[in-house]
């Protein structure tokens, strides 16, 4: 059976985990930002249900960016260090330091 070209040229899923590891924290920081940015020039405040949704969507794109990190460094064996490695490690970081920091202001309460 031939390969065509479209099967060649597909981006194996540890680089684009890599990638996504790599982009969620911005992802998230950007979207959060925007939408407080939005509410304050619109002179109205969010919700506190629109918080509560916002923080929830931000913890769950770091959360997925931290297992994508993962998945990318187990993609590293079959398809070399490449284009994976630095984005893995640097998106493990990012997203690992956000959590830990989230962690601590959950269990110890926010810095008064």
């Amino acid at each position: 059976m031939t390969e065509t070209s479209n099967e060649k040229s597909k981006t194996p899923a540890a680089k684009q985990a890599a990638l996504v590891s790599l982009l969620t924290p911005f992802i998230a920081m950007f979207l959060t930002s925007y939408l407080k940015t939005n509410a304050k020039h619109s002179g109205e405040e969010l919700a506190p249900f629109a918080k509560i949704i916002m923080g929830y969507c931000s913890v769950t794109l770091i959360t997925v960016g931290f297992i994508c990190g993962i998945v990318g460094m187990l993609g590293i064996k079959k398809h070399g260090s490449k284009e994976i490695l630095g984005k893995s490690i640097i998106g493990i970081f990012l997203n690992g330091i956000i959590l830990v920091s989230l962690a601590y202001v959950f269990i110890n309460g926010p810095p008064r």
